[in-house]
């Protein structure tokens, strides 16, 4: 489904590129893999996942170059690993390796309820201490 919605993009990317080449104007589709944000499940930047401003700058650097192209270098790299590999081998790791993003997702959300619920609890604890004149 995601490859078929890419290749719909791609193609009118390039429909939109010679229609409009008489005018100077050009589309191009930018792939990327994974972006370290802040509302994402991977925060923090690596070799593979840059920040937010690391895929910004490599980006603006293709502007004009290509209809297809990949930004990061390191992105182009697990591309052409990925290209040369059967479809079913990439889709096993690209879901190993989101299924262990949303479980580092998850355990962050666990870990915080679980602190939410001792803080209510503390709370509820030092209030009736309170009520009680112990404290």
């Amino acid at each position: 489904m995601a490859n078929q919605l890419g290749n719909l993009i791609l193609r009118a990317a390039r429909l939109y590129s010679l229609t409009f080449s008489d005018r100077s104007m050009g589309f191009s589709m930018q792939v990327a893999l994974y972006v370290a944000t802040k509302t994402a499940s991977i925060k923090r930047p690596s070799f593979f996942v840059p920040s937010t401003n690391g895929y910004a700058h490599a980006a603006m650097r293709w502007i004009g170059y290509e209809t297809r192209c990949t930004t990061y270098w390191p992105h182009s790299i697990l591309w052409g690993l990925a290209y040369s590999l059967p479809g079913s081998v990439v889709d096993a790791w690209r879901l190993c390796f989101c299924l262990g993003v949303q479980k580092r997702g998850n355990s962050k959300i666990l870990r915080r309820r679980n602190e939410n619920r001792l803080l209510s609890l503390l709370y509820v604890v030092f209030k009736e201490l309170n009520i009680l004149g112990v404290l």
